[in-house]
């Protein structure tokens, strides 16, 4: 019974995790992106969906990284723009560059929870730990930050027809990461203590 209420835990947080990714990118595209934001990936300076990957790795472990990791490969095809501008907007994601760079986005996460876990900078490699200790949180988010730019910038340079990569252009997304997650991670400070003082007390 008990493994039967396990799977049942894991599969909620699984499609929990995936919708959930996959609204804040359509929140993000609609709010952030346009014609101007798209031109030199502008838009990423502040790229929410990557917050979104630190609350689900970071909470759920293994299970909201494969959420996240689907999520980000089928979030385009629920968004009503790239529908309109592409019949079959998955054409474009489902390839080998693009589920490669998905994948590294969540791999960065887990490797630099799992390598700062190792030096001993860290105490736990998930849960509500780091809510308590935001300095620690903030060590993953920057050095996550940093190595995402790094990695998933090249293998945009690797992929075919892609964007030739620079410097700037690796700030951006660093940067875009760092900002996404402090929004997304302080909202989900502010709305916690308010919870905490109007609704449970």
């Amino acid at each position: 019974m008990s493994n039967v209420s396990n799977q049942y835990s894991l599969t909620s947080k699984f499609f929990f995790s995936f919708f959930l990714y996959i609204l804040v990118y359509l929140i993000w595209y609609d709010l952030i992106l346009d014609s101007s934001t798209m031109n030199d990936d502008v838009g990423s300076l502040i790229f929410l969906p990557h917050g979104m990957r630190y609350l689900l790795i970071i909470g759920f472990g293994w299970v909201g990284f494969w959420a996240v990791f689907l999520g980000a490969i089928f979030a385009p095809a629920f968004n009503e723009e790239v529908i309109r501008l592409n019949h079959h907007p998955l054409t474009e994601y489902l390839n080998f560059w693009h589920n490669l760079e998905s994948l590294i986005g969540g791999l960065s996460l887990l490797v630099t929870v799992r390598f700062l876990y190792w030096a001993k900078l860290i105490d736990s490699l998930q849960g509500k730990l780091f809510y308590g200790q935001p300095s620690k949180l903030m060590l993953i988010v920057i050095t996550s930050a940093f190595l995402n730019g790094l990695l998933s910038n090249f293998v945009t340079a690797m992929a075919e027809h892609a964007t030739p990569t620079s410097p700037i252009r690796v700030i951006r997304f660093v940067v875009g990461d760092i900002f996404g997650a402090l929004i997304l991670l302080t909202c989900v400070f502010v709305g916690w203590r308010l919870w905490k003082r109007f609704i449970l007390n």
